[in-house]
């Protein structure tokens, strides 16, 4: 996903391809059903499109930091289910329990 440009205008909110690569890791213990050890990677296609913070709150999107610019890339994981990632180059982190960071 390219960065938003700043002062670029209203974005297109049809559909996009792109790819998803994230990774997991697990050093701690837990059930062989949930953690095998070590590190893996997540991959996969995906869809999105930009939106605004209202626009995310609307789709029951799970938000993953703030914009300064208002603008998302708003990605449907299945149904009913989304993550809004802010558009604003810059570093975010958000930290929902202990031991997770994303």
């Amino acid at each position: 996903m390219c960065p938003a440009r700043s002062g670029a205008g209203p974005k297109s909110t049809h559909p996009r391809p792109g790819r998803l690569t994230l990774s997991r890791c697990c050093a701690t213990p837990a059930p062989r059903a949930v953690c095998h050890g070590g590190a893996g990677s997540i991959r996969g296609d995906i869809t999105w499109t930009y939106t605004t913070f209202a626009g995310a709150s609307g789709a029951g999107a799970f938000i993953l930091g703030i914009d300064p610019g208002n603008q998302y890339y708003l990605v449907p994981l299945g149904p009913g289910e989304a993550f809004a990632f802010p558009t604003t180059q810059g570093h975010y982190s958000f930290h929902p329990a202990p031991a997770v960071a994303l």
